[in-house]
Parts: structure tokens; sequence; C-alpha cells
């Protein structure tokens, strides 16, 4: 088997892996391990979410949380038995969170070099401080409980915490959202958003208005993220200012990074590898940051691209190679340059 059919085919199998591990665990693993797949789709969510803003919005976010945090107090005041409740909380968490996003991004886009990073961290740094000086609404460090035990759905009646229908529901729009990533590498609109990330200048000299799809891409980061939210506050039952701390927003770049930044499947697979680490680690080591920093120093410096990006990379550079040797590629000297 040649490098290219190896690394493309072990990218390949680990999409089919970390998307199966998600449909099917559920169904096999005890409650325990059910909940505990339950917080790597919330988190997977997060991770989703920054790796659009990082890789197509070109803005390296440490408030993504914050994002995470709207769905999630969202979530406490709409959960009822009513047939609508369920799907109020969904698209009610995605569109403020998107929102808030689409606020935020029409500063940021019009920032340059690093001041939209710093910007991210500013922003967050202060709702964390106004959410805990506001314990009337916020809950404060004691936070708010949902008290419901269930939650209205299409004439239905779904349980609340890390129940199997709940973990469906949560787990089938990650799947749909991946999926629809995959299934969109190659189309014209996708491209087009490649382009605007890799050079906006070019782009907007080309008649696309690069920043007006900067701000979009960022609002649907952040709607994403807010989604993850609203399902971890009907998972726990619970949500506080905790979930605003940028240590959370630190996590999702990490997973997103270990997995492979501007993949669609990277941030899932990051997730699925380094979350189940940390956490069983934590019950031996106090100090986890540190090793979650020498894993994404380990990472940086042997798998720049991470998990998938790497192995799509040893695959692309195989191909090109090969094409190189077939003589199916001009000579450098022959190549148009834009």
């Amino acid at each position: 088997m040649t490098t290219n059919n190896w690394a493309r085919t072990l990218a390949h199998l680990l999409q089919a892996v970390a998307i199966l591990a998600l449909m099917v665990a559920p169904l096999v693993s005890t409650d325990y391990w059910r909940f505990f797949f339950f917080q790597m789709v919330v988190m997977a969510y997060i991770a989703v979410g920054f790796d659009l803003s990082y890789s197509y919005a070109r803005i390296l976010s440490f408030m993504h949380a914050i994002f995470f945090a709207i769905g999630a107090y969202l979530a406490v005041p709409l959960v009822s038995s009513a047939a609508w409740s369920l799907p109020a909380v969904i698209l009610g968490a995605a569109a403020c969170s998107g929102i808030a996003g689409l606020l935020v991004a029409s500063v940021l886009v019009r920032m340059e070099n690093h001041n939209p990073t710093i910007a991210t961290v500013i922003i967050s740094s202060i709702v964390l401080l106004a959410a805990n000086a506001m314990p009337e609404i916020t809950g404060g460090d004691d936070g708010l409980l949902i008290h419901a035990q269930t939650i209205g759905f299409a004439g239905f009646q779904v349980g609340i915490g890390p129940t199997t229908p709940l973990y469906y529901i949560a787990a089938l729009p990650l799947v749909l959202i991946v999926v629809g990533r995959l299934a969109m590498q190659k189309s014209e609109a996708w491209m087009l958003v490649r382009a605007v990330a890799q050079n906006d200048v070019r782009a907007q000299q080309l008649g696309f208005d690069a920043r007006l799809r900067r701000l979009v891409v960022f609002a649907i980061s952040a709607a994403i993220a807010g989604l993850g939210g609203a399902f971890y506050a009907l998972m726990m039952r619970h949500v506080g200012t905790s979930n605003m701390e940028v240590s959370l927003s630190i996590n999702a770049i990490l997973y997103a990074v270990i997995g492979g930044l501007g993949t669609a499947i990277g941030p899932l697979v990051g997730v699925l590898l380094i979350y189940p680490i940390t956490e069983v680690i934590s019950l031996y080591i106090v100090y986890v940051p540190i090793l979650i920093g020498i894993i994404l120093t380990i990472v940086s410096l042997f798998f720049s691209r991470g998990i998938i990006g790497s192995l799509e990379k040893v695959s692309d550079d195989a191909h090109q190679r090969g094409a190189d040797e077939d003589g199916h590629v001009d000579a450098p000297e022959q190549k148009l340059v834009a």
C-alpha cells in the first residue's frame, strides 16, 4: 500500500470510528459511560465552533465559552412539558448565541493582527465578572438548577439528564454538522469560504465581501457553541458562571488543535482522544493543565496540523510526488503565478 493510500485510509477510518463511537457507545455502555460520552458530545460542539472561528473566520477566539454559556442559561427558563419546549431550547440557544456572535464579530473583523484575540480575552473576562456580580440572575458560583424531570418534544416527554433519548437528540445535530462539512469540502461555496480565510485581501480584490463572510462564519461558530451549551444544561440540569471561564475555551482549542484545525472531523477526534485521557489522569494528578500544556507542545512540534491534518498532508504530499514522477505536473517555471 502506498503512502498516499494508507494515510488517506487511516484518516477515513478515524472519521468512521469517531462517528460510529458517538452513535453506538451509549447502547452498549453503562450509565456512567453514557454520561461520559454525553460530556464529550457537548465538548465537541464548542470545539467545532472554535475550529470554524479560527480556521475560516481567522479569529483566535477565547470567548466561545461565553456563547456556550448563553445557550446553557437560555435553556433554564424554556424547559417545560409543552410540546414546543425542546425545539424552543435548541433553536433559541443557537439563535441567541449566533446573534451574540454576530454583534461581537462586527467589531472583531475590523481589527488587525492579534487585536481580535486580545479583544476576545477582554470581553470574556468582563462578561464573567459581570455574571458573578449578578447572582440574582446568573446564580453566581452556585448556578441555576433545572427542576423539571422531563421536557416536551412533539407530544412526548423526554427525560432530562444523561438519558439515552436526550443523548441521541444532542448527538444527531453534531453528526449532521460534521457530515455536512465533509460533504461541502468540494463545493464552490465552501471553496470561497476557504479562499477568504487564506487571503481575504485577494478575495476582496476579486469582488467578494471578505469581511461579511468572516462575520457570518464567526456567528455560525458561536451558534454551534451555544447549541452545545443548551444540551449541557439539559444533561447536567444545572448551569453556572463557571461555564463562562476562559479555561473552557482553552480546552476547546486543545481539542481542535490536536484533532486537526481546518478539518471537518478533527475537533471531534480531538475530543474523543484527549477528553478521556485528561479525565482519567485527573484522578491521579492535580495539575492537569500542566499535562495539557505538555501534550499541546508535543503536538505543535511534531504534528503541527493535528492528527487528521497530518494524515491529510502525508496523503497530499505522496499524491503530489506521484504526479511529479508520472510527469502530470508542470515544471515550477511553467506554473502560473496569481
